[in-house]
């Protein structure tokens, strides 16, 4: 779905130019590192894993796989297996194509180490394929374990419901600082925030798309991106009242 870029002219001031987001790399990691669940896939076995991972600093992911595990059963014999990890990171809210995008981290599965006489599995990716927006990016493990993820992806699922039940007139004041063709005969929900700006999801009856606000600078914190949507509601409201048509 096709993104617009819609700085909000009184906070604009300072903003960086061009379409200020997350590398691909980074993104990456934040959808891993935000994420509740994984598949784990091997070249006999698939297996939905919940609540049972956690992300090592870099990337590798630890696995805590069921002792009644084939897959663990089989690595444990041939003393690790190839192996690749698929998550699939979804928009916290109910809206159309609510998948955001798709992750393949692929590596070798090995044993880590032994947590209260269990076995942990690792898997350490040495390529990662990022789905997003109708784009395939491949990269290599080296970038992914560089990278960061986002400060906010952990609370992110969190701020956008809260942003969504709460703050609908804010999100409404938003969308008319953008062009007058967004006006008229649509909903407005929140899509996705993360360090550099909010994402607006337009659904009107004509068709939807999604609008990209951007922060005046990188917040670091969920202290300054909630200091920074309140200034560029704020701006929003100014340059509605200043629009001949509001």
């Amino acid at each position: 779905m096709k993104e617009l870029l819609v700085p909000i002219s009184a906070a604009a001031a300072g903003s960086p130019t061009g379409r200020p987001r997350l590398s691909a790399p980074e993104r990456v990691r934040s959808v891993v590192q935000a994420a509740g669940s994984v598949t784990l896939v091997t070249g006999t076995h698939r297996a939905h894993l919940e609540g049972l991972h956690a992300v090592a600093p870099d990337g590798g992911l630890l696995l805590a796989l069921p002792e009644d595990s084939t897959i663990a059963a089989e690595a444990a014999q041939e003393g690790g297996l190839p192996a690749h990890v698929e998550l699939t990171d979804v928009a916290p809210v109910a809206v159309k194509d609510r998948v955001r995008a798709r992750v393949l981290l692929a590596g070798w599965l090995e044993t880590e180490d032994v947590l209260d006489d269990a076995p942990q599995w690792r898997l350490t990716p040495v390529e990662v394929t990022l789905e997003e927006e109708g784009r395939r990016v491949e990269l290599d493990g080296e970038d992914y374990a560089a990278a960061s993820p986002d400060p906010l992806c952990c609370l992110e699922a969190e701020l956008v419901s809260h942003l969504d039940s709460a703050h609908g007139a804010e999100l409404d004041a938003l969308l008319h600082a953008c062009p007058p063709a967004l006006d008229g005969g649509r909903r407005t929900r929140p899509l996705r925030l993360d360090r550099h700006g909010l994402t607006l999801r337009v659904e009107r009856l004509a068709g939807s798309c999604d609008v990209r606000v951007p922060f005046p600078r990188p917040v670091r914190d969920v202290e300054e991106a909630g200091a920074a949507l309140r200034a560029l509601t704020a701006a929003a409201l100014a340059a509605r009242l200043d629009r001949p048509d509001a």
